[in-house]
């Protein structure tokens, strides 16, 4: 049985060093402490149950607490303003699981498992919200959030062999009634003006944050110096950031495939070589929305933007070579 804690302070200053904006100057100070609690038992040699209760605080940072007020989004580049101070976020999280491990296949052979379940609580979250005047957001606290789910994996290990597969479920919802500004929302009517929020309810799915994660691989060592691997990763489908109510598509899942090898010369030096995304698979890791007016308006050419879903790519199909030398 293990049991802790930890007190965190943090003051923040915000000082406007020009004396043309005094207005600017803050002091944030920010204090909790963070008990934690766990317990292992052994329930008979090879299988293990565990169980643990923590706590844990984050303080807005200075980007965040200079950047709270909707009526003065900010630029990255631009985010000292006068604004309204953000609560900090306080965590409580629970798990609870088993690990195992089994030896009995040879000297050199053994498999490691884990199957865990955990459930944690955010108060006073902090999102980014897009704000009315394109390219611009602002920091806002969003009441109660929740992630809870299960992490399951196995892997085998011999003297050439190495093999692994993991699976991650997790259910990330608001748990707080609030209005969130959502000016390019696609059910922002056209000609609707640019004040447009929803209303985010418990149980909406928080955006950029798949629900099922799935990761296998393998690593073969045809000599001792010789070693080549692969892996499958995939994610199902994400709700897009400015959609905090759910109320659109989402941004599709995806799977990939990745290859590397590597030859040690000598035990510093070794060669290697990665292939990612074999299949050469076209899909998206985030996404959010823009303003089309505006994206057609800075366009080329005859180019008129209608759909305001904006995503970043992933990397398409792609080799890389190189050395490595430890000393």
């Amino acid at each position: 049985m293990t049991a802790g804690g930890r007190y965190n302070f943090a003051d923040i200053k915000l000082q406007d060093n020009t004396g043309s904006a005094p207005q600017l100057n803050g002091d944030n100070k920010f204090q909790r402490f963070n008990p934690l609690a766990g317990a292992t038992y052994q329930l008979f040699p090879g299988l293990t149950l565990y169980g643990g209760y923590s706590e844990a605080n984050r303080a807005p940072v200075a980007a965040e607490l200079a950047c709270a007020d909707p009526a003065n989004p900010c630029l990255i580049s631009s985010f000292l303003t006068a604004d309204p101070p953000l609560n900090q976020v306080v965590s409580r999280t629970e798990e609870a699981g088993l690990r195992g491990e089994v030896t009995t296949l040879g000297n050199h052979q053994t498999i490691n498992w884990s199957l865990g379940f955990f459930h944690a609580v955010n108060s006073d979250d902090i999102i980014n919200v897009a704000s009315t005047i394109t390219g611009r957001s602002f920091f806002q606290n969003a009441g109660q959030t929740q992630r809870q789910g299960i992490e399951a994996s196995i892997d085998y290990r011999s003297d050439q062999l190495f093999l692994y597969t993991g699976y991650n479920f997790t259910d990330a919802t608001f748990q707080s009634t609030f209005d969130v500004n959502s000016p390019n929302n696609p059910q922002n009517l056209p000609n609707a003006g640019t004040d447009f929020f929803t209303t985010v309810r418990p149980g909406d799915r928080m955006p950029g944050i798949p629900q099922h994660k799935f990761k296998a691989g393998f690593d073969y060592w045809l000599t001792s110096q010789l070693k080549f691997g692969g892996d499958l990763v995939a994610a199902s489908s994400q709700v897009f950031f400015g959609d905090e109510a759910n109320l659109n598509a989402l941004l599709p899942g995806y799977a990939t495939v990745n290859l590397h090898a590597s030859y040690d010369i000598t035990k510093q030096m070794q060669v290697y070589g990665l292939i990612n995304n074999v299949f050469d698979h076209r899909y998206a890791t985030f996404g959010n929305y823009t303003n089309i007016d505006d994206a057609s308006a800075a366009s080329l050419g005859t180019i008129d933007f209608t759909d305001p879903r904006t995503i970043v790519p992933a990397q398409p199909f792609a080799v890389y070579g190189g050395m490595k030398y430890r000393y």
